[in-house]
């Protein structure tokens, strides 16, 4: 399909200040910090990857994950990829919420909006969906987005964090995590990485896989509870 990711509907009109004001922060091309449901840290995103690098304090032409909030999105990078398990993909995106690495297939050319998420021949995916979310990112096709930190600090897990690390110049809207409960260890997404036949390996440790003793148990969890799944 190779199309660039069509847009999806708005959000129902009735919604709170602090929402509006996030949905216009977005719109307007400026980067606001999103919580995310536990064990997940809170994450900072925007339509231009710049103002992602921006916020963290990082140079501006960093890598980047491609926020994969609707079907449309995952189908248009699917489509320049060498995955033989979408099915796999799909479930480790959706339910498992984790962000994945997938492979670019030979000689396919990277269109612009997924640039900024694609290095070395793998392209970055976060697979976070929940309605908290997606009141604010509906209507756009393409948002950017990393872990709520400034460089070298840990990610924001609650309103008190993401405050004290960016401040009032950047929005900041809780998505109604702050109503969750809040003795739960907090961590930025589980990244695993989707080999061309399927094989998973871990790139990077985080709160989906830290109540599993080792890597390898974590990745026997995700074949044995995905792959059997019907789609």
């Amino acid at each position: 399909m190779n199309t660039f990711p069509v847009p999806v509907s708005a959000a129902p009109a009735a919604v709170s200040s602090d929402l509006m004001t996030a949905r216009s922060e977005l719109a307007a091309g400026s980067a606001v910090v999103l919580g995310n449901p536990a064990p997940l840290a809170w994450v900072v995103a925007a339509t231009d990857p710049r103002v992602v690098n921006s916020a963290k304090g990082r140079p501006l032409e960093q890598s980047v994950a491609l926020w994969v909030h609707t079907a449309e999105t995952v189908d248009a990078v699917i489509d320049l990829c060498a995955v033989v398990d979408r099915p796999l993909v799909d479930h480790l995106l959706v339910e498992e919420r984790a962000t994945v690495l997938l492979p670019v297939r030979p000689g396919a050319a990277i269109p612009q909006w997924m640039a900024p998420a694609h290095r070395d021949g793998w392209v970055l995916l976060f697979g976070s969906r929940w309605p908290g979310t997606s009141a604010v990112l509906d209507g756009h096709r393409v948002v950017y987005v990393s872990s709520a930190n400034r460089t070298g600090s840990a990610a924001a897990v609650d309103m008190g964090s993401a405050r004290s690390m960016f401040g009032e110049s950047v929005c900041i809207h809780d998505c109604g995590a702050g109503a969750q409960v809040t003795d739960v260890n907090r961590r930025s997404t589980t990244t695993v990485r989707v080999q061309p036949d399927g094989q998973l390996t871990l790139h990077r440790p985080g709160a989906q896989d830290g109540r599993w003793p080792d890597p390898q148990s974590y990745l026997d969890h995700l074949r044995t509870a995905y792959r059997a799944k019907p789609t």
